[in-house]
């Protein structure tokens, strides 16, 4: 067997609403050079991570599991992140959680972009390739920054 073979470079995309996770399948096929996977929760996606070992992962934040147990999206990078095979796994948030201490809390877990539903495929398309792009080191440089940063105030505060 020829080890220089590369594997095909492959984006996940983790949603619970089935008609916007086809459409985005569907879509990203025809606009990205690589194979689109997809999951309807987190616990799936992270059986999907660890079997096929995906470029990159796409995940919503709001991901009810079985019977309201499961993981979210934070809960879902931060288990990728905290496991050296996927760690260095780009993650972009897509969700309609605008608020900015969602956005801050998506970046502090590990994710590289952080999208608010609806996106022009445009957007996502660029999101993914350069989330793909950012490397390792830059990814920790860039959380030591936001972790040395003040968190934004909720509407609550």
């Amino acid at each position: 067997m020829d080890e220089s073979v590369v594997a095909p470079q492959s984006v996940l995309i983790i949603d619970d609403d089935r008609a916007l996770l086809s459409a985005l399948v569907q879509s990203l096929q025809h606009l990205m050079p690589m194979r689109i996977l997809s999951a309807e929760s987190a616990v799936a996606g992270l059986d999907i991570v660890n079997r096929e070992h995906p470029t990159c992962v796409v995940v919503d934040v709001m991901l009810p599991g079985p019977s309201g147990k499961g993981m979210d999206g934070f809960q879902f990078v931060q288990i990728i992140r905290g496991d050296p095979q996927t760690a260095a796994t780009p993650v972009v948030f897509l969700t309609a959680r605008a608020e900015d201490i969602n956005r801050f809390a998506g970046l502090a877990v590990g994710g590289d972009n952080y999208l608010v539903k609806p996106v022009p495929l445009k957007i996502l398309v660029g999101a993914i390739e350069k989330a793909i792009a950012t490397s390792d080191t830059e990814r920790r440089q860039r959380l030591q920054r936001l972790a040395e940063s003040e968190p934004p105030r909720s509407a609550h505060d």
